[in-house]
């Protein structure tokens, strides 16, 4: 009888065909080569580059992200350019899987750095490390080209990654729910705030009072020198 660790780890059956993966990655390579080879091996490093973003997700995530619209770009432009912002999307545009894919490209690129994640409630947040923690740990091609991720602290509350180069107190990703008082004093580069506002926790003013003091007073303390998304 399977688990549920055995069922939450199964991996998501391929969208694309085996042609339409050969097609991508042909287009990858001609990217890489600037039109010299269709068949050059990819290189991860040529995918970590500025600007390249888009080509490390369809590489490693053509189950998630199948082709870029304008919306794509406008929001992982504005992940990768500005210091902090808010993000407005319409529900089941994607936004919340493109959030983590994008930490998983800011790990690769940056295995130094410390990135805080806050969803909408503490069981919302275990789903996000889960989700998290399932792609670094069986996305073969991920693992392939960059190394196990898994080490020895891993749970639904933080992970370090094993490509990290040394030990710092902050973990590689820690994960909260929206108004958790552990964040207050908690210290990262990058801070997430996935849908903070819900019907529970904005009906009344007072509710929304108090969110707003965890958030200006909590959460937005925490980015030490780099960016904070809500």
């Amino acid at each position: 009888m399977p688990t549920a660790t055995t069922q939450r780890n199964r991996p998501k059956a391929n969208r694309l065909s085996r042609e339409e993966q050969e097609i991508l990655s042909r287009i990858i390579s001609l990217q890489q080569t600037d039109g010299a080879s269709e068949s050059a091996e990819i290189d991860k490093d040529f995918l970590l580059e500025d600007g390249n973003y888009d080509l490390f997700f369809l590489h490693y995530f053509p189950n998630e992200i199948q082709a870029f619209e304008p919306m794509n770009y406008r929001l992982f432009d504005f992940l990768e350019n500005e210091r902090q912002g808010l993000i407005w999307c319409p529900g089941g545009w994607g936004k919340s899987t493109s959030l983590r894919i994008w930490s998983v490209y800011a790990l690769c690129r940056d295995p130094q750095v410390s990135i805080i994640y806050c969803e909408k409630s503490e069981p919302a947040a275990t789903a996000c490390a889960r989700s998290l923690m399932d792609v670094l740990e069986f996305n073969e091609e991920l693992i392939h080209d960059f190394g196990p991720f898994k080490s020895r602290w891993w749970s639904a509350e933080g992970i370090v990654i094993k490509q990290r180069p040394k030990i710092i107190k902050p973990p590689s990703v820690a994960f909260f729910g929206a108004q958790s008082k552990a964040t207050l004093g908690s210290r990262c580069n990058i801070m997430i705030v996935d849908d903070p506002v819900t019907a529970d926790n904005s009906t009344s003013e007072l509710e929304r009072i108090r969110l707003w003091d965890w958030y200006s007073q909590a959460a937005a303390t925490c980015p030490s020198d780099r960016k904070s998304v809500v």
